[in-house]
Formats: structure tokens, sequence, C-alpha cells
């Protein structure tokens, strides 16, 4: 009898040591998310800017003319897909030279 009882507390006491190391690790999850949630931002910024693709920011005639490569939503000025479709050559495009 003495044997199942002490059983019983050996189950409580796992599970308690589990809600424990959950809580814990809970915690610790949400600690990282704040303290990412604020780099996670300047990485996207940092990979949208042309710099970081190797190109700068030139009219679209330009471009062209060079036969470089246009890479698409980056921080340069008028730089949306629409707009590369019409027929105005000046706006601006991050373009990375193939040369």
């Amino acid at each position: 009898m003495l044997l199942k009882h002490m059983k019983s507390k050996k189950g409580e006491s796992l599970s308690m040591n589990t809600i424990v190391i959950a809580a814990i690790a809970l915690t610790v999850l949400i600690v990282m998310i704040i303290i990412f949630t604020g780099k996670t931002k300047d990485f996207v910024i940092g990979t949208k800017s042309c710099e970081a693709k190797k190109g700068s920011c030139t009219p679209l005639l330009d471009c062209k003319n060079s036969d470089g490569i246009i890479h698409r939503n980056t921080n340069c000025k008028d730089n949306n897909a629409e707009e590369l479709e019409s027929t105005n050559d000046n706006f601006q495009v991050c373009c990375v030279d193939i040369m």
C-alpha cells in the first residue's frame, strides 16, 4: 500500500515539472519573439535595398539601354510592377549590370 502511495506522488511531481518547464519555455519563446520582431523589420528593409542587390537606382530607359537586369520591389522611387509596364522610361528602377 505504501508503494502505491509513492507512485502517485511521483506521477504528480512529473506533471508539475512538465508544467513548470512548459511555462519557462513559453516565456522564453515570447521574449525571443519580442526581441526578433524589431530586428526582422531591419532585415526586410535591408534586403529590399537596391544596393544590397548590387544594383543602382537608374531610369528605366538607361537600364534597358545597358542591358541590365531590373529588380522589382526595391527601395528605388517609382519601382512598381505596373509602372514597369508603362511607356514612361523615366521611372527609377533597380538596375544591375550583368558585366
